[in-house]
């Protein structure tokens, strides 16, 4: 059936249902419509439409010359899910559409309403329609329940940022304990050699070398321990990659942000060890026993 045929068989069975004042006022206005003119002002084949730039669904702008460079382009004008007009005429293009796009064509549709919105017009007459068939009254609470994708896809994104949250937690409290670990081997370190400090001291070390020093082996056993998570993370990306089939990435960003927070624990809880050996007085230092 021809899309013409379409309409006019649509047409008809709308206003055999429909009440005769609003057949009438139907007519009335596509009288009306038809007398202003509107047109024989309307653009003719063969003629060149104007440049237009409209926004996308992705919050792009689209100029009509810019899809006129890479060919012809088919546009439709789409009022909205709505109008059952339009739907039958976009299902037509839609059904054309290899043909058209064989032919080295683009088809456009140009709509006042947005994804959102058509969505949500879908559901409703989803709804409308099952309740129809329910034959539930007005007023009356659904017995069923209606859900789309972007529903989905939503609670699992709000799941996956609860996920995240609880491991950055996780995280944290798992380098709080691992940076107080290294504080009091790092205080322990500092007690066994005492009698190494007086002796570097006498030798003309200053304040700032012990500080270097203790830092230093504060700072290269958290790195060290942050280079072998690495490690072990990326053995096991690979492990579940290869025996499980899942898809796992393991990013250069996500390493570096590794090495640089295994650093920045090292740094932050081997200040207080080192800051007490350069403290430490060398007489008494080479006294101890």
């Amino acid at each position: 059936m021809s899309l013409k045929a379409e309409l006019d068989a649509f047409r008809s069975e709308f206003m055999a249902h429909v009440r005769p004042e609003v057949c009438d006022a139907m007519v009335r206005a596509d009288m009306e419509l038809a007398a202003s003119g509107i047109a024989q002002r309307a653009l003719k084949a063969g003629d060149r439409a104007p440049d237009s730039s409209l926004p996308d669904a992705r919050g792009g702008h689209v100029r009509l010359n810019g899809l006129l460079a890479a060919g012809p382009v088919v546009l439709s004008f789409y009022r909205g899910g709505w109008c059952p007009y339009c739907n039958l005429e976009l299902r037509a293009l839609q059904q054309v559409l290899p043909e058209i796009t064989r032919l080295g064509a683009k088809l456009v549709a140009v709509s006042p309403q947005t994804p959102d919105e058509s969505l949500s017009t879908a559901e409703e007459d989803v709804k409308a329609l099952l309740r129809q068939r329910h034959r539930m009254q007005p007023g009356q609470e659904d017995d069923f329940s209606v859900r789309n994708l972007a529903d989905i896809a939503a609670t699992r994104e709000a799941s996956a940022r609860t996920l995240a949250l609880l491991l950055a937690a996780v995280a944290g409290v798992s380098l709080a304990v691992g940076g107080i670990g290294i504080m009091n081997i790092m205080l322990a370190s500092v007690l066994e050699r005492i009698r190494e400090i007086g002796v570097r001291r006498a030798m003309g070390a200053t304040q700032k070398d012990i500080l270097f020093q203790f830092l230093s082996e504060a700072v290269l056993i958290s790195v060290a321990g942050g280079v072998a998570g690495i490690l072990v993370g990326a053995g096991l990306s690979m492990g579940i990659e290869k025996f499980a089939g899942i898809t796992t990435i393991v990013s250069l960003l996500s390493v570096i942000v590794a090495f640089g927070v295994s650093f920045t624990v090292g740094l932050a809880f081997g200040i207080v060890p080192a800051y007490r050996a350069a403290r430490q007085d060398p007489v008494v230092c080479l006294r101890y026993e």
